[in-house]
């Protein structure tokens, strides 16, 4: 195999690869559930003391619990 023809080889595999991961992206982005969580940091301690963080999650749903049900 010449050169040129393994370089054609190469470009169309890694051209390949990354409409696949486009692809997968928008499947994605069409089948999945889509949820934004807001987070806020929570020292529990001193504030001098950042080791130990906690994370509290807002939730705001549009839909009622009986629609998230079904």
């Amino acid at each position: 195999m010449k050169p040129f023809a393994k370089a054609i080889v190469v470009a169309l595999i890694q051209a390949t690869l990354v409409c696949s991961l486009g692809a997968k992206l928008l499947h994605d982005r069409s089948t999945r559930p889509r949820a934004w969580f807001k987070t806020e940091r929570f020292d529990p301690n001193l504030p001098i003391r950042g080791r130990y963080l906690s994370l509290q999650l807002e939730v705001k749903d549009p839909l009622s619990p009986e629609e998230i049900e079904k």
